[in-house]
């Protein structure tokens, strides 16, 4: 059992306060950038709408009073932790891929901060809502790069770019010339975001990324 199953399995879940538990905190909140859906920003927009529709799940379904009224017997514990542990291992790996902005006021962050620690819900549910400096020497994060270019192949799929376009375009690794290692480097991450996609919007995949699984080497 995972480290978040077993502290589901220490720490009783309570419900969200009502109003609160109702609501999901992350919907139209000020933590996102504004003016999504864009056409233009698919992938980022799919990832948003994914995850919005995972904490939808988890605010307005799992942990409400109504659900958790019907946790009666130890079968019923067990389902309901593994369909939890599920979402928030879903939740994690979609908030690593969306550039959140982490600009919440005060007064709205205290707010769902402290429903949540009153929930006993695990750090992986409220760390988002807290501002975080960047630790010194912590490596630099190219998701955004894998993002975009994976965005640029599905916006210009008629004329799409070569691996090397898409370095010279995004690589930020500062060498004079692009070699292998930056082609490979990037293909290798839009790789892996797009199993991301695959996995947690498999429609979008479907319909806007698939094809490119067959040009990937």
């Amino acid at each position: 059992m995972s480290k978040k199953r077993n502290q589901l399995e220490e720490k009783p879940i309570k419900s969200l306060s009502n109003p609160l538990s109702l609501e999901n905190p992350f919907r139209n909140s000020a933590l996102y950038p504004k003016g999504f859906p864009d056409p233009l920003k698919p992938v980022v927009s799919a990832l948003i709408e994914a995850e919005m529709q995972t904490t939808d799940h988890l605010f307005c379904e799992l942990i409400s009073p109504t659900s958790l009224e019907r946790i009666k017997s130890s079968e019923d514990k067990i389902i309901w932790t593994t369909e939890f542990g599920n979402t928030a291992e879903r939740w994690n790996e979609l908030l690593k891929w969306i550039p959140l902005k982490n600009s919440l006021s005060d007064e709205e962050r205290n707010k769902w901060l402290m429903a949540m620690l009153e929930a006993n819900l695990p750090e992986l549910f409220w760390k988002p809502l807290i501002d975080k400096k960047k630790r010194v020497g912590r490596p630099v994060s190219k998701r955004h790069i894998f993002i975009q270019s994976l965005e640029e192949l599905i916006c210009h799929q008629d004329n799409s770019p070569s691996w090397n376009d898409l370095a010279i375009k995004f690589c930020d690794c500062k060498k004079s010339k692009h070699d292998d290692r930056c082609r490979e480097s990037l293909k290798h991450g839009v790789g892996r975001l797009m199993d991301v996609l695959k996995a947690h919007c498999e429609g979008f995949w479907q319909s806007k990324c698939r094809w490119i699984t067959e040009r990937r080497n």
